[in-house]
């Protein structure tokens, strides 16, 4: 998994990857977690969903061995703050670079609008101010200029084709 990380990174400029995590799953004892844990720090995996494991009954799985529900809950929360800095140093590295756009909608005095980074219903919007009307469900160049509260900020520069 790092070599292919590591081949995208390098052949891909700006790739964002996208992956599912969850703890506590049957099996998992404390050597398997730290390993978990030290690959998402050290991957930095920028957009990683975490998970507490939940059985599903009538399947194999939910018959083995696993972590109890509070250790895996620990685990989860660990995962979770881990990838929260993750993402927040993914944001702050954006700051400054431009981007193209599809504007979703409009909150109040600003635009809500998603790159390549963001997927519909799962991250968040990177939020747009601009004084002048833009079109909701077109692209849009767009220059992130700050993050608040997690989230990208930034200014269309025009339209993208």
């Amino acid at each position: 998994m790092r070599e292919l990380i590591k081949k995208l990174r390098e052949r891909i400029s700006g790739v964002v990857i996208r992956t599912s995590i969850i703890a506590g799953l049957p099996g998992e004892g404390e050597e398997e977690f730290e390993e978990l844990y030290e690959f998402l720090k050290s991957e930095k995996i920028e957009r990683a969903g975490v998970f507490r494991y939940s059985p599903e009954e009538e399947t194999i799985a939910a018959t083995m061995p696993r972590p109890d529900t509070e250790l895996a809950d620990k685990r989860t929360e660990a995962l979770a703050h881990l990838q929260s800095h993750i993402i927040d140093e993914f944001n702050d590295s954006r700051i400054g670079t431009t981007t193209t756009v599809l504007i979703d909608g409009k909150s109040n005095k600003q635009y809500l609008g998603r790159s390549f980074a963001e997927s519909p219903d799962v991250d968040g919007y990177i939020n747009i101010l601009s004084e002048e009307n833009i079109d909701v469900g077109e692209f849009y160049k767009v220059k992130i200029t700050e993050v608040i509260d997690g989230e990208p900020v930034g200014k269309p520069i025009g339209r993208d084709i």
